[in-house]
């Protein structure tokens, strides 16, 4: 006899990034993408920049996709943020309609800098139990990068919980 496995809830993200954060991006993706896989309480299917079609306006197809998701993964570096498209095309929507979910990939200062939103939100940071200042993900190395993305994981599926509560779909 065949285990039946029950079906994960599907649901669909963006990736919000700044191309000079490229080998940080990627890095922290690739410990992502395992951890979030052998999750049962969601499967995700991410969507980001790397995946425009050719022969097609770029900007039209980021734009559709933000419309589509249930949340936007934003990797926060200074580059993120000086960039005027992202603020404007990518933060703005996603703050506005509850579905950023940022990430500390550099240490930035929030302050001062326009931000439409993005600088009011709680935005996920880690440090080892007890210490003060929690860290940027560029602040890591070796295990400690391990954990953070374990800590994204886990405040991911919380996140995704609240939205689904809230939009009346119920717990899992």
């Amino acid at each position: 006899m065949t285990a039946i496995s029950p079906r994960r809830p599907i649901r669909t993200g963006f990736i919000s990034w700044a191309h000079d954060d490229a080998s940080l991006v990627t890095a922290l993706l690739h410990l992502l993408k395992s951890r979030l896989s052998i999750r049962t309480e969601y499967e995700l299917n991410v969507w980001w920049d790397r995946q425009l079609i050719v022969g097609r306006p770029w900007k039209g197809q980021i734009l559709d996709q933000i419309d589509r998701v249930a949340f936007g993964l934003m990797f926060v570096s200074n580059a993120f943020l000086a960039s005027g498209f992202i603020r404007r095309e990518e933060v703005r929507p996603l703050v506005a309609d509850r579905r950023a979910f940022p990430v500390l990939l550099e240490a930035v200062p929030l302050e001062n800098v326009t931000t439409h939103g993005l600088a009011e939100l709680e935005i996920y940071h880690w440090g080892p139990y007890g210490t003060f200042p929690d860290r940027s993900f560029a602040e890591t190395g070796g295990n400690n990068r391990r954990a953070f993305a374990d800590g994204i994981v886990e405040e991911l599926i919380r996140f995704l919980r609240q939205v689904d509560d809230e939009a009346g779909r119920g717990t899992l």
